[in-house]
């Protein structure tokens, strides 16, 4: 079992001991996890764990029962010992045959228990895993599994009559309450197999959630200050451990390491009185390199704008991706595509974990997914100057559209969106634009006659004045200025007139584009 990264309190309970780790650094705890039921009959047992820092350095703990005088233990490599907790260093890495055998204080009979010892670096085996809380349900963990080697299998136990045999379960529990959670699992050849047990608190909904940031000075990697960032209710206590034996107890701690390193910085808090409680913990890097920090960019594919590509954009060399959709999905992959199932806003969460640093952060974002409007072509154009040959054209289309193309009727065009475009002569110019857009895929084209006339002292106007008692009909006053013969309305709703000030009546009252020619 391993305890470098957590400063949970890890507890064995039997009727003859009770081991406590408070983030110490012990290492590997392995043996036998069951209940021991107190008993006066000899029973040999014993449980060991391996100091990370050196992977041949095996700490042996007693946990025989019965009234017992004398212990000998039996390495295997030809050492022996007769202290009731020993510290072995074996010779090389391997797999060891340990026996205890132990003796009756009244009976002087004897009792053996062997077990196999697999000593070897705990990089390349070792069992180990964090969890992270639902934002939005605390209730909901996700368990991530953090183990070396070449594992074959899984096993999990909840603490509540639950279990898994996935990698990276997903568990809710069902009421708040401390769990210890359970985590087993084999090699590939069936040989070896490690276990590590980690506390999880549940705390009651709506949530207290303790919670910190931190800033790193940019001068002095060593020094960090920090922020309390708790929610939930009055805080009347808290407590910081910055994972270098020392703490605080103030709001808002500046902190400066003596050495450089990677810390596990914890914040424990009471809210209300006593009555809520919540601790989180973190990694900071206080070596100077870039720590792990995570980000992402989101972008809908068309033409289906339902799919939607992730791209990771989180700094440091980042082993593990975990991604909540905000859907009931979820993905390992670091640039993962994603369909839902409707539109609607979604919480998307992302979590990256670097192995070798243990550094870990996450963030959240919100992805708003929508169906686009079709597409449909409109455009309106004015000329720029009394007497010109140049007409200035403004796209006024509708949806998302991602490409125009404008035909003017004297044989050229254009692929901008608002082109200003010079007529060569005098005339009536049937002029089209198509628009097209990637969602769905879209297109949709409109034509409409422009009039070319450079015919000195002509020029078209008009104004417009509702009825009072009925908005839907429209009184057109001509303000053209010229030698004018004749007039041509079109009220954009299929409807013509050809006096010099019609009044007309709308359907309703959606928007029209009149045009006077």
């Amino acid at each position: 079992m391993n305890f470098n990264a957590t400063r949970h309190i890890l507890l064995f309970f039997s009727a003859l001991f009770s081991m406590v780790s408070y983030g110490s650094g012990l290492g590997n705890f392995s043996g036998n996890p069951e209940t021991v039921s107190s008993r006066d009959s000899l029973m040999a047992d014993f449980v060991y764990y391996q100091f990370p820092e050196d992977p041949l350095k095996i700490k042996f703990i007693d946990n025989s029962t019965g009234n017992i005088v004398a212990w000998k233990w039996d390495f295997d490599d030809g050492t022996t010992s007769s202290l009731q907790n020993p510290v072995h260093i074996f010779p090389e890495e391997g797999t060891y045959t340990v026996c205890l055998t132990v003796t009756d204080f009244f009976t002087g009979t004897t009792d053996t228990y062997c077990e196999l010892i697999q000593v070897m670096n705990p990089s390349q085996f070792y069992s180990y895993f964090d969890f992270y809380k639902n934002p939005v349900n605390p209730m909901n963990i996700q368990f991530v599994d953090l183990s070396k080697g070449n594992i074959s299998s899984w096993e999990w136990d909840f603490g509540d009559g639950e279990s898994s045999y996935e990698s990276n379960p997903e568990h809710i529990y069902t009421a708040p309450g401390t769990y210890w959670v359970f985590l087993s699992i084999k090699d590939q050849t069936g040989t070896f197999y490690d276990f590590y047990l980690d506390e999880v608190y549940i705390n009651e909904f709506p949530p207290v959630l303790a919670k910190f940031d931190y800033e790193q000075n940019s001068t002095n990697p060593l020094e960090f200050q920090f922020s309390n960032t708790s929610v939930g209710g009055t805080i009347d206590f808290i407590f910081w451990d910055f994972g270098d034996g020392t703490i605080s107890s103030s709001l808002n701690p500046l902190h400066v390491y003596e050495n450089k390193g990677i810390y596990l910085v914890c914040i424990e808090v009471s809210f209300n009185s006593g009555q809520y409680y919540d601790w989180y913990c973190t990694k900071v890097n206080a070596t100077g390199t870039i720590p792990c920090h995570a980000d992402f960019k989101f972008e809908l594919q068309p033409p289906d704008p339902l799919t939607v590509q992730f791209t990771g954009e989180s700094l440091g060399d980042i082993d593990f991706w975990f991604w909540d959709f905000g859907d009931g999905t979820r993905s390992y992959e670091a640039n993962p595509f994603h369909i839902y199932s409707e539109a609607g806003t979604y919480p998307t969460y992302l979590v990256i974990v670097n192995n070798a640093s243990g550094c870990y952060d996450s963030i959240q974002k919100y992805v708003d997914v929508f169906i686009p409007p079709q597409c449909e072509a409109l455009f309106d154009y004015e000329y720029l100057q009394s007497d010109s040959m140049t007409v200035q054209f403004t796209d006024l289309s509708l949806g998302i559209i991602s490409g125009w193309f404008w035909d003017f009727g004297d044989g050229t065009t254009s692929t901008l969106q608002n082109p200003a475009h010079t007529f060569s002569e005098e005339g009536a110019y049937n002029v089209c634009l198509t628009v097209s857009s990637l969602w769905g895929p879209c297109q949709d084209t409109l034509c409409d006659t422009v009039t070319i006339d450079i015919t000195p002292n002509c020029h078209a106007g008009f104004e417009f004045s509702p009825n009072p008692e009925n908005p839907l009909e429209i009184s057109f006053f001509d303000t053209s200025t010229g030698n004018i013969e004749s007039w041509q309305w079109d009220f954009g709703d299929g409807s013509f007139s050809v006096e010099q000030n019609p009044t007309h009546t709308f359907s309703d009252t959606s928007g029209y584009l009149v045009r006077y020619h």
